[in-house]
């Protein structure tokens, strides 16, 4: 084969690699896509996540859902705990700061301490 019969690799597919005789085993990684001609996955970007392999444009990479943070290339969203809150979206977990609080029940947003 020669140089002018090789093919771009296909979205999709990471092509790292010279010599792929088959795609089988170069699937764009989780949290990552790959458009057209892709050698590496391109990392999903903070505040986003993709689970499954094959993605082929950002677009592909899904919105942090709230109470989850999402740094670059996120896999599987993280979940905020106790003393930090994360609205959809988050690329980082934020700290409720002194007169809140945030627990299980409100990881998506501070609440104010009640007053005794």
């Amino acid at each position: 084969m020669t140089e002018q019969e090789c093919e771009a690799c296909p979205a999709g597919y990471a092509c790292s690699i010279t010599g792929i005789a088959s795609l089988t085993d170069h699937e764009c990684p989780v949290g990552h896509y790959c458009p057209d001609a892709t050698a590496d996955g391109i990392p999903c970007p903070a505040g986003t996540y993709r689970n499954e392999t094959g993605g082929e444009d950002e677009l592909d990479c899904q919105r942090c859902p709230t109470s989850y943070y999402c740094p670059v290339a996120t896999d599987q969203p993280k979940q905020c705990f106790d003393g930090t809150y994360c609205r959809a979206g988050a690329a980082m977990y934020l700290t409720v700061p002194g007169g809140s609080y945030s627990n299980a029940g409100t990881r998506y947003q501070m609440a104010a301490c009640p007053y005794n």
